[in-house]
């Protein structure tokens, strides 16, 4: 396997890069087809059913991955006598099986996401407060689709995401679900100089009064991950026109202070559960996730005392914040102390000199602008090649343009997830020297990707194409410069 083989829950990616000699490289190859085939199927239906058999090929899957590793390792402390042998090429593929085994986590929290929500889910209060939480959420790690619909006051509003659907058809089914008729839809992430503040990138014309909607959304349903929304369109911020029919004030009664009186009602009559039994619930997790870090927190104060004040700081400030109920303000230091432990933890399990804690949260920040301008671009393409399929299905050389489309997801070949990998390498350097050869391998693979954008046809074309208006050379252009001031 070649070095910069990048491990992919893909049964083609087996079947090129696997090593000669390897006896359990089939059984991992008919695993990961069979994933391919039941995530398939449950991207189409999102039934129980095939998410608890997507689920099971997840598991025989990490049991072919770490039988083909061991059998690997084996190998590598018993050589054949086979002159097709080539020890770094096993020395490759283990490396390579020990990331493919953490990605398995992530398949199953994504396997989870497309699972059809339950009935009834946007017409019960209490359980979609706990879908917004969870996937606003997972907005603030990278970009999703949404949808939204409007309502006659915020009780009524809802927003749907997903990490891949099509924010079309999210409307469709928002709109099927609530019954109700205003929406528009496009992608949501958060702003990239404040993770406090939701960003709405539109697809389509702006509802009326759409901001205000927005943030009286998070208000009815705090404590959120944001407190704060910007609306855009083409990358620029939308005035919001008042709506003639929204007569709702900013400051809702008794959301601010939980003021006791009447339950508010929806449009069925039914009662809307309030949001302390749920700020409680949300507290205590919180807590425990706190506690958690206990032991880790003072082998990092024995192993790194140049942080020893910036550690003690974060973890006086979570008790306060937690303590007054600012749930969202303690959660964003909770998600601070976590990455500042993370480098530390390598440099007490080999005590050598760390960089600057900011060095780290830049590290941090800059690979995640990465992964999250990979996941924009890739929905793009998506949105694009189905735009290019539908319009020109039934053309004589309708296969001829299908092959093309492949052509598309070449982009992201090019601007591959190296960059992220070496920005995490140099996250948990535990070094300097090791940080500067890192730093410095990152900024090689970027300059590699600038000229890639700068010179390549299709990136440079695909913007203004003829078909739908996307963002992907856009994207991509703008992470890599923010990236490149972040490395400078």
């Amino acid at each position: 396997m070649k070095k910069n083989a990048k491990p992919e829950l893909i049964a083609a990616w087996w079947r090129t890069n696997q090593p000669h000699g390897l006896s359990s490289a089939k059984a991992l190859e008919d695993a990961l087809k069979a994933y391919e085939t039941a995530l398939k199927q449950l991207e189409k239906s999102g039934s129980a059913d095939h998410h608890l058999a997507c689920m099971k090929t997840i598991g025989a899957l990490g049991q072919a991955a770490k039988k083909a590793q061991d059998d690997a390792e084996k190998i590598l402390k018993s050589p054949p006598k086979d002159a097709k042998f080539d020890s770094q090429d096993f020395e490759n593929t283990v490396s390579a099986l020990k990331k493919l085994s953490a990605m398995l986590d992530e398949a199953r929290e994504e396997v989870d996401d497309l699972k059809e929500e339950d009935d009834g889910l946007f017409g019960n209060a209490e359980k979609y407060q706990l879908y917004l939480k969870k996937w606003l959420k997972k907005a603030r790690s990278a970009p999703l689709t949404f949808a939204f619909v409007a309502g006659a006051t915020s009780l009524e509003h809802r927003i749907m995401l997903h990490r891949s659907k099509d924010p079309n058809a999210l409307l469709t089914k928002l709109k099927t679900e609530t019954k109700l008729k205003k929406g528009t839809f496009g992608m949501a992430g958060a702003h990239p100089e404040d993770n406090t503040t939701l960003l709405l990138e539109l697809y389509t014309k702006p509802l009326p009064g759409l901001s205000k909607k927005f943030r009286l959304l998070l208000k009815r349903f705090k404590p959120l991950p944001f407190n704060r929304v910007l609306v855009t369109m083409e990358g620029n911020a939308v005035a919001d026109v008042p709506d003639p029919e929204d007569t709702e004030p900013e400051e809702i009664e008794g959301i601010e202070q939980g003021a006791a009186g009447a339950q508010p009602q929806d449009s069925s009559g039914s009662e809307v559960p309030q949001a302390p039994p749920v700020e409680d619930l949300i507290a205590a997790e919180m807590m425990a996730k706190f506690k958690g870090l206990t032991g880790a927190l003072n082998k990092a104060l024995t192993a790194e005392p140049q942080a020893r004040d910036e550690i003690l700081d974060l973890v006086e400030r979570f008790k306060a914040q937690h303590k007054e109920s600012r749930l969202d303000d303690a959660g964003v230091t909770l998600e601070a102390l976590r990455a500042l432990l993370k480098p530390a933890f390598a440099s007490a399990a080999q005590p050598q000199a760390r960089g600057n804690p900011q060095g780290a949260v830049a590290y941090g920040k800059a690979r995640l602008a990465w992964l999250q301008a990979r996941t924009v671009a890739r929905n793009e393409i998506d949105r694009l090649a189905k735009k290019i399929l539908k319009d020109c299905r039934g053309e004589p050389d309708f296969a001829e343009i299908e092959a093309g489309c492949e052509n598309l997801y070449d982009i992201l070949g090019e601007l591959d997830q190296r960059l992220a990998d070496e920005l995490d390498a140099a996250l948990n350097a535990v070094s300097e020297g090791e940080r500067q050869h890192l730093h410095a391998q990152a900024r090689n693979t970027l300059d590699e990707y600038r000229a890639y954008v700068d010179r390549d046809e299709l990136l440079n074309e695909i913007d203004d194409n003829a078909f739908v208006p996307v963002k992907v050379r856009q994207t991509m252009g703008a992470a890599l410069t923010a990236i490149g001031k972040a490395l400078a």
